[in-house]
């Protein structure tokens, strides 16, 4: 019937197509794998050359991280020692101030003494 031959020939076209296009289907996957394969390379050297230019980059960051910090221990050193420079020098002053009051006073004692003696 014609039916039938319809769906044979239907059949045959489509056992022709799907032998002509699995050898196309085959190339496909082959050339998608090397090419997974050569994106996966490419993106290891891409990684390889971003760490290289980041080291330096981590090195430089470093020594001023380091630099920074013995800055502040010297900053915080230098204030220390200014401060108690500062405190000396009150201290030294605030004597001297006492040492000259009492001299004035025994000044002013002797000069009242003297002036009652009269």
């Amino acid at each position: 019937s014609e039916k039938v031959e319809r769906l044979e020939r239907e059949a045959l076209t489509l056992k022709k197509v799907t032998d002509a296009t699995f050898p196309m289907q085959e190339a496909i996957t082959e050339e998608r794998g090397r090419r997974e394969s050569m994106l996966g390379h490419l993106r290891d050297e891409q990684d390889q050359m971003d760490e290289l230019r980041n080291k330096p980059d981590a090195q430089f960051k470093h020594d001023l991280i380091t630099r920074m910090v013995g800055a502040t221990k010297d900053i915080k050193l230098e204030t220390s020692v200014r401060v108690a420079a500062e405190q000396q020098f009150v201290a030294s002053l605030e004597s001297y101030t006492k040492a000259l009051q009492e001299g004035l006073r025994m000044v002013n004692k002797q000069v009242d003494e003297e002036g009652v003696r009269q």
